[in-house]
């Protein structure tokens, strides 16, 4: 007996979601900060809803058969952005603090939390070396 014939795959990888954020709008309402190492990067994110409408046109449509889909949102936005949009919608003082990585560390309480901020901090330090 031959094995049954291989299924096309098709992959989507989900980049950040929008929601994600949501502890760093609490924190610019509570605190007036929103405290991250991210520097000047920016980040695309999208809502969960974006994925999926997205999901379901892979699936609903021809042509996708074996191919890797990366997603993300549309437009690329900073902290410093992220900061101004916070301040509009919620009518109080935002501002974004860049923390350097071993600050950044240091804002993390739970030793596995201090172990993926150390692990990430390497990768980051790596691919900045490149």
């Amino acid at each position: 007996m031959s094995p049954p014939p291989a299924s096309p795959a098709t992959f989507l990888r989900n980049g950040w979601y929008t929601e994600n954020h949501l502890q760093d709008f609490t924190a610019a309402r509570e605190h007036g900060v929103i405290a991250d190492s991210i520097g000047a990067g920016r980040i695309a994110t999208a809502l969960r809803k974006e994925f999926a409408e997205a999901a379901a046109v892979v699936l609903s449509t021809p042509g996708h058969e074996g191919q890797a889909n990366e997603l993300s949102g549309d437009v690329a936005w900073s902290f410093e952005e992220f900061a101004t949009t916070a301040q509009e919608l919620l009518g109080t003082s935002a501002r974004y603090q860049a923390l350097t990585s071993e600050a950044g560390r240091g804002v993390l309480d739970h030793p596995l939390r201090r172990l993926l901020a150390a692990h990430l901090t390497r990768l980051t330090t790596k691919s900045h070396a490149s």
